[in-house]
This record gives C-alpha cells, sequence and structure tokens, in this order.
C-alpha cells in the first residue's frame, strides 16, 4: 500500500506541468548563446514550481496574445504583472514579487529638454510616443490615456525591438521600458549613445506573477506564494536575484507587464 502511495505522488507531480510566457526582455528572460533559456523570470519560476512538484513548460510570446491565451486557459503563467481589475476577471495573482521601475528614454540629442519634464508635460509639448500592444505603463499613463487627444500621439507595436529603431529614425519620440531591459536591448541593436534613459520615471509599482483562472485554482496559487515566501526566508530568492544583477526583493527593478 505504502509503495503503491509512493507512486500515485510520483505521477501526479510528473504530470504537473505549467505553461509559463517569455520573451527575450534580459535579464528576466532570454535566450542564451548555446540556445537554453534563462534569466530571473525563467530560473525563479522553475525553482517555485520545481518545490510544488511542478514542471515548468516555456512559451514565446508577445505580451498582448499572452493575456489573451492566459483568458483563454492556453496559458498558465505570465511574470511581471501589474494587478488591475479587468484582469483579476480571468486572472489570479500571486503575492507581489518586485517592483516596476520604468522610465522614459529619448534620443541623445532630446536629454537636455526632458529630464525636468513629467509624462504629462511631454504630451503637452506635442511628442509622440511609442507603446507596445496590451502593455500597462503605471497610473500617470493610464490618466493620459483618458485625454483623446494623447490617442492620437500613440503608436502601438507588438514588440519592444522596434520601437527602438523607431525612435532613432524619429518616428516616435518616447520609449517607455524597464532601466535594466532597455539599458541591454538598446546595446543590443548597437544603439548605445544614440537613445538615452532620462530621470522621468513612470512608475515604480509592485508587479506579480498572473495565473489563469482557466486553468488553476486558488490553492495552486497559495502554495505558490508559500513557495516564494519561504525562498525569500532561506535565502534562494535573494541568490538568484544576486545571480542576475538585480536589487533584493522590493527595490529591485522589474520589466512593466513583461512586454
Amino acid at each position: 500500500m505504502g509503495l503503491c502511495l509512493t507512486v500515485l505522488t510520483v505521477s501526479a507531480a510528473n504530470a504537473c506541468t505549467k505553461r509559463l510566457r517569455w520573451s527575450e526582455d534580459p535579464p528576466y528572460s532570454m535566450r542564451l548563446p548555446d540556445g537554453q533559456i534563462s534569466g530571473l523570470t525563467v530560473a525563479l519560476a522553475q525553482a517555485v514550481l520545481g518545490r510544488l512538484g511542478c514542471k515548468v513548460e516555456l512559451l514565446e510570446l508577445p505580451f498582448a496574445r499572452a493575456l489573451a491565451d492566459l483568458q483563454a486557459g492556453q496559458l498558465d503563467m505570465i511574470d511581471g504583472v501589474f494587478v488591475l481589475p479587468e484582469r483579476q476577471a480571468y486572472a489570479y495573482f500571486s503575492i507581489p514579487s518586485q517592483r516596476a521601475r520604468n522610465v522614459v528614454f529619448v534620443r541623445a540629442a532630446d536629454l537636455p529638454r526632458v529630464n525636468t519634464l513629467e509624462l504629462a508635460d511631454l504630451h503637452q509639448d506635442g511628442w509622440q510616443f511609442g507603446v507596445q500592444v496590451g502593455v500597462a505603463y503605471g497610473p500617470a499613463f493610464a490618466a493620459l490615456l483618458k485625454d483623446p487627444g494623447f490617442q492620437s500621439k500613440l503608436q502601438r507595436v507588438p514588440r519592444r525591438s522596434s520601437l527602438w529603431q523607431m525612435l532613432v529614425r524619429e518616428r516616435v519620440d518616447v520609449v517607455m521600458a524597464d532601466e535594466l531591459t532597455g539599458a541591454h536591448e538598446i546595446a543590443a541593436a548597437g544603439l548605445a549613445g544614440q537613445i538615452v534613459p532620462t530621470r522621468v520615471v513612470v512608475s515604480e509599482d509592485p508587479v506579480a506573477m498572473a495565473f489563469s483562472k482557466a486553468t488553476t485554482d486558488p490553492a495552486f496559487v497559495s502554495r505558490y506564494n508559500q513557495v516564494l515566501q519561504a525562498m525569500r526566508r532561506d535565502g534562494s530568492y535573494q541568490a538568484l536575484m544576486q545571480r542576475y544583477g538585480l536589487r533584493i526583493a522590493a527595490k529591485s527593478a522589474h520589466q512593466p507587464d513583461r512586454p
């Protein structure tokens, strides 16, 4: 009887596979030169789910598509998501994992004119904004979206990599992104020196792991939270943060909504 119970337990663990969205978003998720996918989001999800007896299946998806798939039950988890009322209709959320520090990026020549301004000032001065489809950038940006005049200044694209090229070619004037991710992508695209971060902070709000209500029950989310808290107590969470060059816990940077 004991052997039978053990076999059933192992079988149940092996049957648990969670589909996690990822995109090229270093240092949170990224494809390494050897083809493996790594980064804090991936490593942390694998560590937490591993303790829960689950495996991780990684699916590369644009953010807007990932939200739709989460709602439809074709995806189980998305990390780095702002908790918004409309998303709570179809997703459960973990305890906050980090804070999102998102800043405005501009062309280097425009930097002296920007650092003393706020997001609303840029809109009033006629700057063109480039954003990703479906991504939330925080309260200040959400407030601007209520202005019909602001909507006409938006260029929406699925992937952030397109926005850097649009910024250099002067098709847009403002791109918002996580400080670390933006710097990494700009350097990788050979645009260092042409595009620079400003002192204009868009948001520094908590973000969390979103779970599809179609495939996940609240009890699983509760167990996920318990393991995440245990990892913080035993130091393994902090070790992962440090491995990827991130500040610890609440003061760490994180990409908005993981575009």
